[in-house]
């Protein structure tokens, strides 16, 4: 089984780039773009250009072992799942995580449509994976195929032109065609973020967008 990362990669967060080019399979920059620019071409000309059977999506802005990604590629292998996903927290203060205890109840991504759980929920679980209706990008997996099915795609509109809420838009897809996501225990990945709502935080890595290339590594 041939895998790569997809690296969202429009910021330079040292110790996370560190720990993502640590990961052991080869990964896909996708550097400098918005996330509407990917979701209008450059996503799908990625899986026409490189010849992978599953892709791994994770943006730049978290730290995550090689453990926590054999973690997830083992829900993908031993049930046959078709979306296998990790996980991050928040913000370095808020540990609720990125995964759903029940369905997304909106199709929109308003505050009333999460029902998160925290961390501790998710590492005191009595087995290696529970189910989530939401998937944060926190090496999000699933076949060539499946991606082909549910490509990237985004939000966008006149407050958010460049585009916004990839990880939503794909899960509500996924929730409205019946598919099933599983999260592994395991599959902790750090988010570097100082405050949740602010990513102006003068701690955290400003995006730089335009000029937008993809590397293989």
């Amino acid at each position: 089984m041939k895998d790569a990362v997809i690296v969202l990669n429009p910021r330079a967060i040292r110790e996370c780039i560190t720990s993502i080019t640590e990961l052991p399979v080869p990964k896909i920059w996708l550097t400098g773009y918005t996330e509407r620019e990917i979701s209008e071409g450059v996503f799908l000309a990625v899986l026409a250009q490189y010849d992978f059977d599953r892709y791994f999506v994770v943006s730049d802005d978290v730290i995550v072992r090689p453990y926590a990604f054999d973690a997830i590629r083992h829900v993908l292998d031993l049930h046959d799942a078709p979306v296998a996903t990790g996980y991050s927290q928040r913000s370095h203060a808020d540990w609720t995580v990125n995964l759903t205890r029940k369905p997304l109840m909106n199709d929109l991504p308003t505050a009333g449509a999460y029902d998160f759980r925290h961390f501790r929920d998710v590492v005191s679980w009595p087995t290696p994976e529970l189910p989530t209706w939401f998937t944060g990008m926190s090496l999000t997996g699933m076949s060539r195929e499946m991606w082909r099915r549910f490509p990237f795609q985004c939000f966008v509109d006149d407050e958010s032109p460049l585009g916004y809420a990839s990880d939503f838009h794909l899960s509500k897809r996924l929730q409205d065609a019946e598919v099933p996501i599983r999260a592994a225990r395991e599959g902790f990945a750090y988010h570097w973020r100082h405050e949740w709502r602010h990513t102006n935080h003068p701690g955290d890595a400003k995006p730089k967008v335009g000029g937008g290339s993809v590397t293989l590594t």
